[in-house]
């Protein structure tokens, strides 16, 4: 997906993005915060959020980490847009490339995050992206990028399917993440998985999805191996929901 693409769809996409179940929680904004405290970053600590969003996770770090500087960066203006408003509490947002922001600073992050961000970047830009962050912190500086895995491993290439036909998008182990920090440079340092429930209707909630892909990625699911409906825990709901249990990873790494 090239620049021009990449800003149609993260417009379009903003509008329904608000309201899936896992942007509406705090949940991984709070597992973020409980990683970064054990950073002990500085007084003055300077942090971009790498691919904001909404900047849901940009305001919970910024009232949990105390006496920091936190910027976001999206290239969706519509994302943007619903950020601006948070600016009262300290922040500032800019609606820009995180690659065209990021090189405008050598050695002088203290911390760079990216929250469901990187798997966006298709074509060997995650790598990309992990390079310019270590190039933009401090030494001594940090990383640390949060990103949904598969419930089980064995699953993955079915996993994988779905989301290829979903989207665009670069698909991961844990294993994956880390090798991702330590090409760019940072040597990892900690790292916490956890699971959480969605609703798979909200999770189908796309607007860039077409009526035709909304129905089969509903079949992949409820027509899926017993293996699939295991790993995900799958629940019927009423109305022909289903809840799946997920998976995320948050996974940090240091520049020495």
């Amino acid at each position: 997906m090239n620049i021009g693409d990449d800003f149609r769809y993260w417009e379009k996409r903003g509008e329904t993005y608000k309201d899936l179940d896992d942007v509406k929680s705090t949940r991984t904004a709070y597992k973020i915060v409980r990683v970064i405290k054990n950073m002990n970053l500085g007084r003055g600590a300077w942090i971009l959020d790498g691919g904001c969003g909404r900047g849901d996770i940009t305001r919970v770090v910024r009232d949990n980490i105390r006496h920091s500087n936190v910027i976001g960066v999206d290239l969706s203006k519509k994302m943007i847009s619903g950020a601006k408003h948070k600016e009262k509490y300290g922040l500032k947002f800019f609606d820009k490339d995180f690659f065209k922001f990021a090189d405008k600073f050598d050695n002088f992050f203290d911390l760079i995050y990216m929250s469901l961000f990187i798997h966006h970047l298709t074509d060997g830009n995650d790598q990309r992206a992990l390079d310019e962050a270590y190039r933009a912190v401090k030494d001594n500086g940090y990383v640390l990028i949060a990103e949904a895995l598969p419930p089980s491993e064995n699953i993955f290439n079915y996993y994988s399917e779905i989301f290829r036909i979903k989207e665009n998008r670069n698909c991961y182990l844990l294993q994956d993440l880390f090798k991702l920090i330590r090409e760019a440079g940072f040597q990892t340092t900690h790292y916490i998985t956890y699971k959480f429930d969605i609703k798979l209707k909200s999770w189908l909630n796309d607007n860039t999805l077409s009526e035709e892909k909304k129905k089969l990625l509903y079949l992949m699911h409820t027509e899926a191996s017993s293996e699939f409906k295991k790993a995900y825990a799958m629940d019927p709901l009423p109305g022909g929901d289903y809840r799946l249990r997920c998976k995320m990873a948050v996974v940090t790494g240091r520049k020495s």
